[in-house]
């Protein structure tokens, strides 16, 4: 009998055995796993070996999530890894490790966490990483303030701890490295415990493979939204062996596979991605056509996965243009997944150094935006705001600003306005303007100012700037006799109406309203005015902020260029 053959021999006896003991701690089930294990990397079966030392991890949490058998079913999961070339999936069971090691001897010796998350910003402002040094220090000043249960995902800061271990390692600051892994460890104890616990229950059903499917992919896109990529992978890749029930071509398992390849793209592993994509790509080939709902989806988010990490336009290019291909068979041509493909393709043209070549494939992609929401426009606007990058790198941030200034309304209409994308898309907006404006603090100008503008309907819309610290959406309106704002426009800047002096306005149709005025300073394009007093009034539209009126603009000889979508400021002559 062959030592494989043998081997399984001993592991359905084993478990028969096992199956019948009622002890409380038994440790059999997980000898037997790694003892397989072993004779497994005797014969050179990595894969195999793999899966008997993720049984008896499983196995050693299950009886005892502090013991010495599972530090070493760890190990010997990290070297295996290792001699896969699988270097982050080593340290994320080494970092598991060290976290075991803290919990024993206790955490009070650690750093505090927004303390690494600022050492993090500043070793990344170093290399050169501004934008991600920002991203990571606004979430350290959000935990340093407070986050509700239901932001706690977006501003979990695991995965930012754990790009700086790698960071580390690769510096060789070992030492620092391994406490920062404790710290990481420990707070992704407060969350990936439950994904944990979660697969391993929807894992052991047999029946309705439906809802288990639904499950798994719920918690996958959760722990992928919280930037969990490690869990998400691990639940994406039950949700396949799932999928694989309902048959090879499903949509559901190709759903399953895009996910699995996104997690996998978001942690470097290019291998897998590819193999992933290759399935998922196949499958949805087959589909084209058929009006699933979940097409649209996941090619929304492997047009997403390519553009988020490790972009490369020369090879995601043609897969934009398959993908575009598919849909176009599936979806009407307005749908938002056209929009993201069509986003993605503007991308790679704007980092080929062919920004003329994008410039239709934005149009499109911005016109789709600007139709009213469904679900799948969230995702638009994740892939235009990786199109506003490629601008900035290429350097014409005011490409970028425009582009940003679409992302925002759309996730306006979309999300709340508290909401962790939101604040970061106004923050990052305010970042282009500094690059694309000279401030002023008078509104007299040296030179003609162009500011683009945003067309929706009949209407043109600008962005302002209030009070140095709130974005907003104005309409231009050369007919008002002064500038207005909504009223929670103030009440974000913290500004009270209560003791407000009141006015009487007169509103289109001849109606006359009393209303709150105030004094704020208004930055639009290169200009700032300070001391302006607007009206606070309510809009029609919720997505709109007030009105840009003839109090500002007659200052200035104004050109409204519709189909350059951009608004000229000139010095009016002294």
């Amino acid at each position: 009998m062959s030592r494989r053959a043998l081997q399984t021999g001993v592991v359905l006896a084993v478990l028969v055995v096992a199956a019948s003991s009622a002890a409380a701690a038994d440790w059999s089930r997980w000898e037997l796993y790694m003892t397989s294990a072993q004779l497994a990397l005797d014969e050179g079966h990595l894969a195999s070996a793999e899966q008997w030392l993720l049984d008896a991890t499983r196995e050693a949490e299950r009886q005892d999530p502090r013991s010495p058998q599972l530090e070493k079913a760890l190990r010997s999961l990290a070297a295996v890894y290792r001699k896969q070339g699988r270097p982050r999936d080593a340290d994320l069971a080494e970092q598991r490790i060290a976290g075991l090691s803290g919990a024993s001897t206790g955490t009070r010796d650690l750093p505090d966490v927004t303390s690494a998350l600022d050492a993090y910003a500043a070793a990344l402002t170093q290399l050169g990483r501004d934008r991600d040094a920002g991203a990571v220090t606004r979430r350290a000043q959000r935990l340093r303030s407070g986050v509700s249960s239901g932001d706690l995902l977006f501003f979990n800061p695991v995965a930012d701890l754990r790009e700086y271990v790698r960071l580390l390692r690769q510096q060789n600051r070992d030492d620092e490295a391994h406490t920062i892994g404790l710290l990481a460890a420990a707070e992704a104890g407060k969350l990936v415990v439950r994904y944990d616990t979660l697969r391993q229950t929807l894992s052991s059903r047999s029946a309705l493979p439906s809802l288990t499917w639904l499950e798994q992919t719920a918690a996958g896109d959760e722990a992928f939204a919280g930037r969990l990529y490690p869990e998400a992978e691990a639940l994406y890749a039950d949700a396949v062996k799932t999928g694989e029930k309902f048959g090879p071509a499903d949509v559901r398992l190709g759903y399953s596979l895009s996910m699995l390849a996104a997690a996998a793209k978001a942690q470097g592993k290019s291998s897998e991605f590819t193999a992933a994509v290759r399935r998922a790509m196949a499958i949805f080939e087959k589909a084209a056509g058929s009006g699933e709902s979940l097409l649209a989806f996941s090619l929304a988010h492997l047009a997403l996965a390519h553009l988020r990490f490790d972009f490369d336009p020369a090879t995601t290019l043609p897969h934009f243009q398959q993908s575009l291909r598919i849909l176009e068979k599936d979806v009407a041509r307005d749908h938002p997944a056209i929009g993201v493909q069509l986003a993605g393709i503007a991308a790679c043209h704007v980092a080929s150094g062919q920004p003329a070549a994008a410039t239709p494939h934005r149009e499109r992609a911005l016109a789709i935006g600007r139709l009213p929401s469904r679900q799948e426009h969230r995702l638009l606007a994740y892939a235009l705001l990786r199109l506003a990058d490629q601008y900035d790198t290429a350097g014409d941030a005011r490409e970028a600003e425009m582009v940003v200034g679409e992302v925002s309304n759309i996730l306006r209409r979309t999300l709340d306005a508290g909401h962790p994308d939101v604040i970061a898309v106004d923050e990052l907006r305010r970042d282009l303007q500094r690059k694309t404006t000279r401030p002023l603090t008078s509104t007299a100008l040296a030179q003609t100012a162009t500011i683009p503008i945003q067309l929706r309907g009949n209407a043109m819309l600008v962005h302002a700037t209030i009070n140095a610290a709130q974005d907003t959406l104005l309409i231009v309106d050369t007919g008002a006799a002064m500038t207005s704002l909504r009223p929670l426009v103030l009440t974000r800047l913290g500004v009270s109406l209560l003791d407000a002096p009141r006015r009487r306005i007169y509103v289109v149709g001849g109606r006359s309203l009393e209303v709150p005025f105030v004094t704020v300073s208004l930055r639009v394009g290169d200009v700032t005015i300070d001391h302006l007093e607007v009206a606070v009034t309510e809009a029609g539209d919720p997505d709109i902020d007030g009105l840009l009126g003839a109090d500002v603009l007659g200052r200035f000889k104004v050109a409204l260029d519709r189909p350059g979508r951009r608004m000229t400021l000139e010095p009016l002559a002294p």
